[in-house]
This record gives C-alpha cells, sequence and structure tokens, in this order.
C-alpha cells in the first residue's frame, strides 16, 4: 500500500497527518484448469504485461513486466492447479493478457485471452477455466475479482477459431497457428484431443471430417533390420494414446506430410522413422525425406492413425 500527504508545520503547534493508503497491487489466488488432455506433461499461466517496479512516489515504472506460473497436476491426471497468492503489479497497459500454456508431446499451445479492464490493483483475483475436448479446441473459464474493491465476474470462451464474451468484455485467441475451416472441424496443423493433425479431409456433405493424427509419443529403437513388419506395427500402436484406436507406422505418403513440417514439430533433422512403404518396412530421414532399407543404427517408431469425427 501507498500514500502520501502535505502538511505544514509551525513551530510549537501540534500537527495530523491523516493518510489514505492505497492498494497499488492485485493478489492473484488461486488457479485452476480442468479436464486437460492426459498426455500433457506441462501446464502454466501467463498474464503480461505487467508494471515492473514501484518506486518511493507510488508511481508505477518498467512496463514490460510479465509473470508465468507454473501449474501442478492433481491425481486425477485431468486437473492442474496453482495456490498462487501472489501480489502483483497491476497491467502496464490495455488490454492486458492471460495466457493458458499446454505442453504436448514437446510442443507447446498457448491460449490468450486479452482484457481491457479486469486485472486492476485493488481486486483478488481467480482463475478457473476448463479444457473442452470436441471438434476444434475450446477453452471456457472464469476470472472473479472481489473483495478489496468490490465484486466483478467476467466469463468469456474461447477455442481455436477466436473467442467471444458475455457481458461487457471482448476477448481474443492466438494459439500460434492457423485455426479451423468453414466447418469448424480441425485442419492440418491443429492439434486434436492431444495430437498433432497431419491432414484434414472434410466429408461432401460438410456433417464429417477424415482426420490423419501423428502421436505425441515415440520411441527409439537400435538395430531393426531384418525385424518384421508384424513385430514393429505392434511396436507402433503401443505408442498410441489409448482413448484413440487404430495406432500403425506412418505409410511413406503420411511419412511425407511428417517430414515436411519436422521443424514445428521439433523433430531432430537427423532422426530416421520407420514407416509401411507398401508393406515393406523402410525408414525415411526427416532432413529431405530420403527413405532407405532399415539399418542397424537409430531409428524412432512414432505411429499415425486415421479417424472420422462426426458434425456437433
Amino acid at each position: 500500500m501507498t500514500a502520501s500527504a502535505t502538511a505544514t508545520l509551525v513551530d510549537g503547534g501540534t500537527n495530523t497527518v491523516t493518510l489514505g493508503l492505497q492498494r497499488k497491487t492485485m493478489l492473484l489466488q488461486n488457479i485452476e484448469i480442468k479436464k486437460v488432455p492426459t498426455a500433457a506433461t506441462a501446464a502454466s499461466v501467463t498474464i503480461a504485461p505487467l508494471w515492473q517496479a514501484l518506486t518511493v512516489s507510488g508511481t508505477y515504472s518498467g512496463t514490460s513486466g510479465s509473470k508465468t506460473i507454473a501449474l501442478i497436476r492433481q491425481s486425477d491426471n485431468r486437473t492442474w492447479t496453482a495456490t498462487a497468492n501472489l501480489h502483483l503489479l497491476p497491467p502496464s497497459s490495455s488490454p492486458a493478457s492471460i495466457s493458458v500454456n499446454i505442453t504436448i508431446g514437446g510442443t507447446t499451445k498457448t491460449y490468450t485471452y486479452s482484457t481491457s479492464d479486469q486485472l486492476e490493483a485493488g481486486y483478488k483475483i481467480n482463475i478457473d477455466g476448463t479444457y473442452t475436448e470436441a471438434v476444434g479446441v475450446t477453452l471456457t473459464g472464469t476470472i472473479t475479482g472481489a473483495e478489496w474493491l468490490g465484486e466483478r465476474t467476467i466469463r468469456f470462451d474461447f477455442d481455436e477459431n477466436g473467442s467471444t464474451a458475455s457481458g461487457e468484455n471482448n476477448g481474443s485467441v492466438d494459439d500460434g497457428s492457423a485455426v479451423g475451416n468453414s466447418n469448424n472441424f480441425p485442419k492440418a496443423g491443429d492439434t486434436y484431443q492431444g495430437c498433432y493433425v497431419l491432414a484434414s479431409v472434410v466429408a461432401n456433405d460438410g456433417e464429417s471430417a477424415e482426420l490423419t493424427l501423428l502421436s505425441p509419443n515415440e520411441k527409439k529403437y537400435n538395430n531393426v533390420a531384418g525385424i518384421s513388419l508384424e513385430y514393429l506395427q505392434t511396436k507402433a500402436a503401443e505408442q498410441g494414446l489409448n482413448n484413440i484406436s487404430g495406432w500403425r507406422l506412418m505409410t511413406l505418403a503420411e511419412a511425407h506430410l511428417v517430414q515436411a513440417v519436422h521443424t514445428a514439430l521439433e523433430i531432430d533433422a537427423t532422426r530416421s522413422y520407420v514407416i509401411d512403404d507398401d508393406g515393406t518396412p523402410k525408414q525415411m530421414l526427416m532432413s529431405n525425406g530420403t527413405v532407405s532399407n532399415l539399418s542397424t543404427g537409430d531409428v524412432y517408431i512414432r505411429p499415425v492413425t486415421v479417424i472420422t469425427v462426426n458434425k456437433e
């Protein structure tokens, strides 16, 4: 808290100064993000931009501050929380942003909500979000400020196509990728149920889409030369996600899709991945897409599957 007052002092007199204290911070209390995919390996919330310092005179300075709070996975494996109880300086500019960062398979997607007037000094803030797995990815939540200066609730819904808000608030989403299609199905480059979407083909009637998914899991093997395709397919299935079926080795065409985006997926260009080349197990080098017979060196298995999703 800060306060200031001017007093005129008279020799021999008694002087009284009354100070009206002002809260110069906001209190971030609790954060809870629910129904996060079980494949997630990390989650956090970032608030920015914040003032960086408070001067003796009670004014703010430094405009590029931010605070990231790491969340802890709870026993249900779907809920990530943090009891922050952090006093933070308020935003240095408007709109400020609250970002939810979720890491799956080495790739972090950030969902950013822009807010013009809800993060203010003098308020206690709670963040409560629910990640909903549907066609596309939806994240809904509330931010509640209360007690110090009154009570305020801001509700917002946002997904890969943007955001909508209730009441007087407006929000937006920036997840770092191109979004959706006219039928609101996931498209190539999106994430669906924790998997990277390699391809998306919408049916002619617009009621369903066929998605080619790349698992976030992979495993390194050494000296697989001479091993049967059937055995390698079994090992591929082991790296799939339990909530999705049909995991198998990449075909040659699917491997080319992976190779085209291996940098975005943070795949080392020197790695080779096992593929099913028309019934023959081979390997593809990520740096240039070269296909060769299985070697005695290191190779990786990362499965794909094709599923159909229906319009809600």
